[in-house]
């Protein structure tokens, strides 16, 4: 599995506009200012290394990394 830091520029910032904006595929291509199927791809690229099948896992994935993370550095919060 890949990690945040390990991708390209432009994978980071697919990333974030998808579990950070719930972007769509056609509204990144937009605001990045890149064709559609050049986002697909690279959308594609993102599901296979973190392992998912569509984005909305890959968003639950993302938050659920980020509840593991603050349950080891915040052990009151075990109970979530």
């Amino acid at each position: 599995m890949m990690t945040y830091q390990q991708l390209t520029p432009l994978q980071r910032k697919i990333y974030d506009l998808i579990v950070l904006q719930g972007d769509t595929s056609k509204k990144i291509a937009k605001r990045l200012g890149r064709s559609h199927s050049t986002i697909e791809k690279n959308i594609e690229i993102l599901l296979d290394e973190f392992g998912v099948l569509n984005q909305k896992e890959l968003i639950i994935q993302h938050y659920t990394e980020i509840i593991k993370e603050l349950k080891t550095l915040c052990p009151s919060m075990k109970s979530l």
